[in-house]
């Protein structure tokens, strides 16, 4: 018997997954808050509303059992997983709080943006967890030592690039730096998981978690959120994802410093 699952909001990839027409997947992978769904070699989640949002997220306030395998088919009107069916009618569009064109030259100095900053920098050191990485700093020339790097199905490298491109895409930095670093680290996306990928080419567009959006944008001042608060919801990722996020992040923020010792920060979109 069909087990009816109300949505509470779809991300704009997911919603046009639908759109586009019947389309078929199975379930890819199931995590207590979230189940990850295979569409045509593409991953999108259907996911607990606890989980917070995204653009491949279709967010629920229950969620019933699921298996990995189980079938899944998507319409415009409705998306059935297995035995649940959700209807997709008027479900409301779920909007990250950083727009990806987002730019803030990172200060230091005086000033609420210096002052921001810097609280910034003193809670990721405070928060700086006890995980293994690459025993070298995150660049063009070492991003494949980080791709894949560790177990699971979002390796701790790939986390922790996550979080440093989420901060270096939108704080400013050495521009040739910058498209380098996104080009090395999108030729090495066939080293990891299918996940771990999916993961990476977001946020090589600009498009993360709602929890990493947050973060990044209350340090480009895009809200005036409290950070210690959108810091906490940001380790509470996973196991351990949110921290390996949070150490990308950090090193991000270590690296535009000692670059903008030497030069001006950009304000140039990334090509994409």
């Amino acid at each position: 018997m069909p087990f009816d699952m109300k949505a509470v909001r779809i991300g704009a990839v997911f919603r046009d997954k639908c759109a586009a027409g019947t389309s078929a997947g199975t379930v890819h992978s199931v995590f207590r808050r979230v189940v990850n769904i295979d569409v045509q070699g593409d991953l999108i989640a259907l996911a607990l509303t606890e989980s917070g949002g995204s653009s491949r997220f279709l967010t629920v306030a229950k969620m019933c059992p699921f298996k990995a395998g189980e079938p899944c088919v998507f319409t415009p009107e409705q998306a059935s997983i297995g035995n649940a069916v959700i209807d997709l009618r008027e479900v409301p569009l779920w909007r990250s709080p950083l727009p990806p064109d987002t730019r803030a030259a990172l200060s230091l100095g005086t000033g609420t943006s210096g002052e921001t900053a810097r609280r910034f920098k003193a809670a990721l050191d405070r928060r700086a967890g006890n995980g293994v990485y690459p025993n070298c700093l995150i660049t063009p020339e070492t991003a494949d030592r980080w791709v894949g790097f560790g177990p699971g199905l979002t390796p701790s490298g790939d986390d922790a690039l996550v979080g440093f491109l989420s901060i270096y895409n939108h704080l400013g930095g050495d521009r040739l730096f910058a498209e380098a670093l996104l080009s090395a680290v999108s030729q090495r996306l066939h080293a990891t998981t299918a996940l771990s990928a999916r993961l990476l080419r977001s946020a090589l567009c600009c498009d993360y978690h709602e929890a990493v959006a947050i973060v990044v944008a209350i340090v480009c001042g895009v809200t005036d959120g409290d950070l210690e608060t959108a810091l906490a919801r940001l380790f509470g990722i996973g196991a351990s994802s949110g921290a390996d996020i949070a150490h990308g992040m950090l090193l991000a923020l270590n690296t535009i410093i000692e670059q903008s010792k030497a030069r001006a920060p950009f304000d140039i979109p990334i090509k994409r």
